[in-house]
Formats: C-alpha cells, sequence, structure tokens
C-alpha cells in the first residue's frame, strides 16, 4: 500500500474540561482537553490507506509523549499529555479521516493554565505534590508523663507497647530535563541529601525509585523532545530521646533515614567475658541494656528506663541541588 498525504489540518472540534475531587482531606484537579486533526491522503483505492497508518503519522501527536499545544503554537500545557488517539474513516470519502487526540493532566493540586512557551526547558516550572503519610512509634513516656511501657512492681515491659502516631511529608517532583541515563536514575535513587534541603539537615529527605518518560514540549523556537523525571522524595524526621534525658523537643535525637538498633540484648560484656543475664531470682535468662561497648547499664531512675540505640548511615547521600529543580 502506497500513499502521501496531501494535507492535515486542525479543525474546531476541540474541548477542555476540569473536575475536582476531595480524597482523605486534599483537593485533586484533573483537566482534560481535546484536539481534532482532518488528514486528507492521496490514495485512489480503498484499500491503500488504513486507519492504523494514518494514526502513526508524524504529523499527529504521539500517544504517552506529546503534550498540548495551541494550533498556533503559541499556548501550550506541558503537563497536559496526550493519552489516547482515535482514526475514523469518513462515510463520504474514504481518503479523508478525522483523527481525535484526548490529553490529561492527571490529578495535581490545582488548575493547570495554559502559557506561552519558554526559551528553554529549565523555564519550565516543576510540579509538586504533597501527600502526609505517618508511622508508629513507641512510646515510654505518655502524653501526661506518666511511663508506659512496663507493669509496675515486675518491671514486665508489656506485650503489645503504647504506640503513637508521627506524620511523614512526601513530595513527588516532575520536571522536565534535556536528557537522562538509566545510570543517573541508579545513581540518584534511594539517597539522602547531603546537604540541606527545603530547610532540613543532611540525611532528613530521601528519593525513592526515579521514574522517566519522553515528552515532546513546546518551546520558543519550536518543539523539542525532552524527558519529565519523576522524584519521589520522603521526608524523615524519625528520633529517640536517649535515656536520662527528659521527653522534651530539645532532647530529641533524629536520625532520619538512619538505621538503629536498640542496645538490648540478654548478654553483656564484663572483664573480658560475655555473660548471660539472668532474672534476680536465678530463672529465667531475660534481657536487658547495654551500653555500647556490650558492659551492662542498670538504669537508674525512670527517666533512664529507656533504651539507647545505634545509629547506622544505610543510604549514600548526594547533592539533590544538583538536579532537583524545586
Amino acid at each position: 500500500m502506497a500513499f502521501s498525504v496531501v494535507w492535515t489540518k486542525e479543525t474546531s472540534g476541540s474541548s477542555f474540561s476540569v473536575s475536582g475531587s476531595v480524597a482523605d482531606g486534599r483537593s485533586k484537579v484533573s483537566q482534560s482537553m481535546t484536539r481534532t486533526f482532518l488528514v486528507l491522503t492521496s490514495a485512489t483505492d480503498f484499500h491503500d490507506v488504513s486507519e492504523v497508518q494514518v494514526g502513526c503519522l508524524s504529523s499527529l501527536p504521539v500517544v504517552n509523549q506529546s503534550t498540548w499545544v495551541s494550533p498556533d503554537g503559541l499556548l501550550f500545557m506541558p503537563f497536559a499529555v496526550c493519552r489516547s488517539k482515535s482514526v475514523s474513516r469518513n462515510s463520504s470519502n474514504p481518503f479523508l479521516f478525522e483523527v481525535t487526540c484526548e490529553y490529561e493532566t492527571g490529578d495535581s493540586d490545582g488548575e493547570q493554565c495554559a502559557a506561552v512557551p519558554p526559551t528553554t526547558i529549565d523555564e519550565i516550572a516543576p510540579q509538586v505534590t504533597a501527600n502526609v503519610g505517618s508511622y508508629d512509634r513507641v512510646l515510654y513516656t505518655d502524653k501526661a508523663g506518666k511511663q508506659c511501657w512496663q507493669f509496675e512492681g515486675t518491671g514486665t515491659p508489656f506485650s503489645n507497647p503504647v504506640m503513637e502516631k508521627i506524620p511523614t511529608l512526601q513530595l513527588v517532583i516532575e520536571q522536565f530535563e534535556a536528557s537522562i541515563t538509566y545510570e543517573q536514575m541508579l545513581e540518584r535513587s534511594f539517597k539522602t541529601n547531603s546537604s540541606t534541603y527545603r530547610n532540613k539537615g543532611k540525611g532528613l529527605w530521601l528519593i525513592g525509585a526515579v521514574k522517566a518518560v519522553e515528552q515532546t514540549v513546546q518551546l520558543a523556537g519550536g518543539e523539542a523532545n525532552v524527558v519529565k523525571v519523576t522524584y519521589p522524595v520522603s521526608l524523615s524526621e524519625r528520633f529517640f530521646y536517649p535515656p536520662g534525658k527528659a521527653v522534651a523537643e530539645g532532647n530529641k535525637t533524629i536520625y532520619g533515614h538512619e538505621t538503629v538498633v536498640p542496645l538490648v540484648d540478654t548478654s553483656y560484656f564484663e572483664n573480658g567475658e560475655v555473660l548471660p543475664r539472668f532474672s534476680e531470682n536465678g530463672g529465667k535468662v531475660i534481657s536487658g541494656y547495654i551500653n555500647e561497648d556490650g558492659t551492662k547499664r542498670e538504669p537508674a531512675n525512670d527517666i533512664d528506663k529507656r533504651p539507647d540505640y545505634l545509629r547506622f548511615k544505610s543510604f549514600d547521600s548526594i547533592n539533590f541541588g544538583s538536579f532537583l529543580q524545586a
């Protein structure tokens, strides 16, 4: 089958819609729009051209790659991506086709408006969405100042500790970059910040699995093939109160994304030997607190009756500022 395109014209059959929703206390907005094209081919026989061939023409938007741009190229929406394309043959002229392309922004925090194409992709502001998560933290002293982890008298720890919910912040940053390699995606995934980022100290932010898709965006000089990169970034201000210090904001030891191991063991180190720890009445082996060097630590009072921890850096760090645009 051989044919050529006589012309491709965009029609006035376009549309635009905005829908909003509220879920889990968060307001979300999704926008969709359509562009419609007419394609006239030079074929002279019905079988010389198919809808599939027309749909693959380079003059038409590409699904999951092309972003919305006005017919005159003077306005664009870089986060509105072509998600579907349908082709139908004109019933009166079998060599004339109508192509409808649908664009979607996906969920965002607010409406996105069309803007004048910038000179470079660096001028396209990243899209940032935020979510609040949580984790459970063991309480040794409740909010009224009462110890809440062991039975009075016996000193036996509760089988199910008292927990509190600690909120966490999770950001999804989508930004356009000229290019990104697989190696760069690996280098940036599962890394913490090596210096202050968003007013939080080093090691408190963690980038998850980096994702990237090819996109076509409109710039002042014409279309550009770029990459939209998605960075999931989570903030962790996990903490513990060292033994001997009161439960107060200034006494927190914040370990962020480090791994901590409680200094609790059924044995301890003394006079060059590792000795098992028994209950006072000579019964079963029990666990108890130790110091970093393995020696026994005997809590002196209620403030001291919580474990200390070993801290380990379990993620490599990189400079977020060298690639993140928000």
